[in-house]
């Protein structure tokens, strides 16, 4: 299983190729499962709500 650190997750999830490297991209699109922490789902929602402050 590959745990994705949450930049590369969004950079993953969101198509940014200037940040994300073919070679990863190509890792995480493997027939290996995929997995995020808890952690990276509470960042990326505390980030949003602190932005919209």
């Amino acid at each position: 299983m590959i745990v994705l650190d949450t930049h590369i997750w969004l950079w993953w999830i969101n198509r940014d190729q200037t940040r994300l490297k073919p070679a990863w991209s190509s890792r995480i699109e493997s027939d290996e499962p995929v997995g995020i922490s808890a952690i990276s789902c509470f960042e990326r929602t505390f980030r949003r709500h602190d932005a919209c402050r």
